[in-house]
Parts: C-alpha cells; sequence; structure tokens
C-alpha cells in the first residue's frame, strides 16, 4: 500500500517579526525590511509576502550561512583558519567541551579589564563569533542597498545635473501604495485592532532613538506652583526618589568594556524605600499603555526581579491603584491598559521588596 506523506507543518513565525515589520511599515519614510533567520522558525513567507506587494526585503537564513562555514577539525587546524570562524562548525576531531569552550572564547579588546571575557555570555547565547557573523551578514546587505543608491545617483546627476527631480528619489505616499492587510498580526500577540496602530515608546536602552524614560518622570511639585492634580502629585513626592537608571547586576556595560556593541542594556530600577517612580505620558491616541522589561539574564540570575504588580510593585494609573491587564505572549511586556482616555495619563510605581524590579521601556499609542 502507498500512503501519500503527510502535508509540511505551517510556517511558525515569531510575533516579533511581524510587529516589527508593521510598525516599520507605519512610518513615514519607506524602510528595507531586513531579517536574520534560522530554519527552525521559517519567517520567508513574511519577507515574501511584502515583496510581492511591492517592500524591499532581505534577508539571511543563518542556517544556510553556517553551513558555507569550514569545519574546524582539530585544535591545532584551528590555527589555519580566520580567528572569527574558528570553531564556528566542530569536525568530528573535536570534542564537544573543546567546541563549546571556544564559542564562548571572547576578551575585551580595549578600555577598562583588557583580556578578561567579555560579559554577557551565558549557556544559551551562541557565542560572540556567531554574533559577528550574523552582523557582518546583514550588514553587507545594507551596504549593498546603500551601493545601489549611490550608483542611482550618480547616474541620474551625470545626465541632468545635481539638481534633481524629487520625483526620482521620492518614496510612494501610504495613499499611492496604501498598506495591504496585516500579516497575521491579530492571531499572534495583541489585539487586531491595533495591528495598524502606530506605536511610540521611550526606553532606557542606549543608544536610542527619540525619548528616554528619563523623559517621561514627573519632577516634584514646584513651591507655590498650583496643579490640577497636586494631591496627588504631594503623595508621590512626599518622599525623595530612589529609582534609578542603570545596568542591572551582573549586565555588563558594551560601550565601557569595548566588546564590539555600542550598546547598554539599561534599566530603570527600585526596591522597597525608594518611593514612587512617577512618569507622566505623552498624550495617548488609542488609549493602549504598555510596559517591557529587560535585559532578560539578570532575571534569570534572579538579581532582579520581574515586575509584578499583585506581588513586589504597586501600580497606579491617574492615582487609582491597577494590575497589569494581561502579558503579550512570548514576550517581557504586560498591558498596563488598552481602555484609557485620549489624553495624558500619570503612571507610578513603587517597589514593595528588597530585591531590585524595574522595566526598560514604555510603549503607547
Amino acid at each position: 500500500l502507498f500512503f501519500p506523506p503527510p502535508p509540511p507543518p505551517p510556517p511558525v513565525l515569531a510575533w516579533a517579526s511581524i510587529s516589527f515589520f508593521r510598525q516599520a511599515l507605519l512610518l513615514d519614510s519607506s524602510p528595507l525590511l531586513l531579517m536574520a533567520h534560522n530554519s527552525d522558525f521559517r519567517r520567508e513567507p513574511l519577507l515574501e509576502y511584502y515583496s510581492q506587494k511591492g517592500f524591499e526585503v532581505g534577508g539571511i537564513r543563518m542556517d544556510i550561512a553556517m553551513d558555507t562555514v569550514p569545519a574546524t577539525e582539530s585544535s591545532d587546524a584551528a590555527t589555519e583558519l580566520p580567528h572569527a570562524i574558528q570553531f564556528l562548525n566542530c569536525g568530528p576531531g573535536v570534542k564537544d567541551q573543546v567546541c563549546r569552550s571556544a564559542k564562548y572564547d571572547c576578551v575585551r579588546q580595549c578600555g577598562d579589564g583588557v583580556g578578561q571575557p567579555c560579559p554577557g555570555q551565558v549557556s544559551w547565547h551562541p557565542g560572540w563569533r556567531y554574533h559577528k557573523l550574523k552582523g557582518s551578514l546583514l550588514a553587507t546587505i545594507v551596504l549593498e542597498a546603500l551601493q545601489e543608491a549611490a550608483t542611482r545617483y550618480q547616474t541620474y546627476t551625470m545626465e541632468m545635473g545635481p539638481d534633481l527631480d524629487p520625483e526620482l528619489y521620492s518614496y510612494p505616499s501610504k495613499e499611492e501604495r496604501p498598506l495591504p492587510p496585516s500579516f497575521k498580526c491579530g492571531s499572534m500577540s495583541l489585539d487586531a485592532e491595533f495591528c495598524d496602530t502606530r506605536f511610540s515608546c521611550a526606553t532606557t536602552f542606549e543608544p536610542h532613538v527619540g525619548q528616554s524614560l528619563q523623559d517621561l518622570v514627573e519632577p516634584p511639585p514646584q513651591p507655590g506652583r498650583l496643579q490640577s492634580d497636586a494631591s496627588m502629585s504631594q503623595r508621590y513626592h512626599s518622599e525623595p526618589s530612589g529609582w534609578q537608571v542603570s545596568l542591572a547586576p551582573g549586565e555588563g556595560d558594551n560601550t565601557i568594556h569595548c566588546t564590539g556593541h555600542l550598546d547598554a542594556k539599561k534599566n530603570i530600577l527600585g526596591r522597597k524605600g525608594d518611593g514612587w517612580l512617577v512618569l507622566r505620558t505623552p498624550k495617548l491616541t488609542r488609549g493602549l499603555l504598555l510596559l517591557c522589561e529587560g535585559p532578560f539574564s539578570a532575571r534569570m540570575a534572579k538579581k532582579v526581579q520581574f515586575l509584578n504588580t499583585s506581588g513586589n510593585t504597586v501600580l497606579e494609573v491617574d492615582g487609582q491603584r491597577t494590575h497589569f491587564q494581561r502579558k503579550v505572549p512570548k514576550s517581557l511586556c504586560s498591558v498596563v491598559s488598552d481602555g484609557l482616555s485620549p489624553a495624558t495619563h500619570t503612571v507610578a510605581f513603587k517597589a514593595t521588596e528588597e530585591v531590585l524590579t524595574g522595566f526598560s521601556f514604555l510603549v503607547w499609542a
């Protein structure tokens, strides 16, 4: 008897990829949609969908890229390969323990602690060599796009002079090229009504574009200045706030230690006795407010607690105690509220336990 093979499983798509792409397309500019992924979570359908709709896309499959990296056949043979790809793939002549150890063999190249191990690499981390390979491949796509733009610009200016007609380089407006229907957005994470909502955020991560969380911190009331919510403000500021923006314990400062990154994944952190952290949101349009925590490693090490409004943290919105409405699946984000009025709002936090807690992003729409 002949039994036909089972149908292939449906593609698995991370909600973050869908959300990030959609948010990029809601910008005023026309971005290049770029993605790095593995065969474990195939995302070609997402790229193909927007490519067919006329948007510029690009991507790399890291599993295919890794197949092109020559295997390290022995510890002695490793020296014959460029340092960046040594032990990325290991042949049968290399013990698993040696290969695994070499994967994290990264030292600081400059700044404080030259020669010391790079921070931030944990057991599930693919290692610094893998990350540098991925970054180089993604950078190549961006550089090729820039080269194409420069070539076109050179051709146009040689034929028409330096003052070009804007029609030659302007991107289509939303009216000329409307957004296609959202790709699986409502079925993955946020409610469908927010799939085409343009979000804004403030963060403590560095570097960043736009507002910092510190820009939203409400200062204590000025003496003699009238405020419509003076009693609430006085209650929040009856004691100094000890909440601070800093790296979580155990998180390495990549900027200082010159590990090849320029990022500093800072949090705004507080513990019992630090008083209230009071934020004033910009004016909301859709009434949606989310809070996102990170980075993850300090919480896994239990040096920083996950923020829990039913346990270690009191949360108030406009002076009224409340709780997170729900968690956003497969993320470190929680919905504070999706039904606030189209106005500015006061969001206040007070830690109730000795272990640090905090967050890194406030997202609104």
